[in-house]
């Protein structure tokens, strides 16, 4: 077991850790980068970190790594891409 997530197992309540498992079966690579900002947020407050906390940071770290993204639609299917 990695000393982070030891570390985290130890400073985040039951729902967070519960919350953060799920991230990491779901998206391993988001997961990883959220474990990374709780374990600096704890180092710098030195204290357990609530769920509230928890959903605070993981917004602040969705917000920084979010990409603009633009998705084009038709409006109808006036004609086949394949017929041209």
């Amino acid at each position: 077991m990695d000393q982070s997530d030891e570390l985290i197992r130890r400073v985040l309540d039951e729902r967070s850790l519960e919350a953060l498992s799920t991230l990491k079966h779901i998206n391993k690579e988001k997961g990883e980068m959220l474990q990374s900002a709780l374990a600096q947020h704890f180092y710098s407050v030195r204290r357990p970190i609530s769920y509230s906390e928890y959903i605070e940071i993981a917004k602040k770290i969705e917000e920084k790594n979010s990409k603009p993204s633009v998705n084009f639609r038709r409006r109808g299917n006036f004609f086949e891409l394949d017929d041209i």
